[in-house]
């Protein structure tokens, strides 16, 4: 399921941190405090830690523990940052965007394409249409998974 981007964004793969992180994704939820970051995203796939600018970010502990940094490219295959008013600062094969320039969400590649589509329509949509389907769902999740 596409996730919300806030001003800035650092977005993971979970398979990746799984594999490569120490510990896989439990340790890198507790070493982040994921769980206690109001603003923290997450679908099966993927997972986002918020920041006002992407140079908020430390990503050396990232590095450290073994996820891949290319220095003088200035990007990653293991992880993405993404700011709302600018776009992705690197492209990655597992992870899209509604938009290159103005990004709402992202999704992990392997997403169902009828929620992709239902997250797509309803950024479409008025506040008020949003606002009547979840008064009507009860849940915005259920909006867009169609439930």
């Amino acid at each position: 399921m596409p996730i919300y981007l806030h001003l800035s964004n650092l977005v993971f793969d979970k398979r990746i941190l799984e594999k490569k992180y120490p510990g896989g994704l439990k340790q890198f939820r507790l070493d982040t405090k994921f769980d206690r970051i109001e603003r923290s995203e997450e679908d099966g796939l993927i997972c986002s830690l918020p920041a006002m600018n992407v140079e908020d970010f430390d990503l050396e502990p990232f590095v450290d523990k073994g996820l891949h940094w290319d220095a003088e490219a200035q990007r990653s295959d293991d992880f993405m940052a993404i700011s709302r008013y600018g776009g992705p600062h690197w492209q990655v094969a597992w992870l899209e965007v509604d938009s290159e320039e103005y990004p709402t969400v992202a999704w992990h590649q392997h997403t169902d394409p009828r929620i992709i589509a239902r997250a797509k329509e309803i950024l479409n949509m008025t506040l008020g249409e949003i606002d009547r389907l979840v008064e009507e769902k009860g849940d915005l999740m259920k909006v867009i998974h169609g439930d």
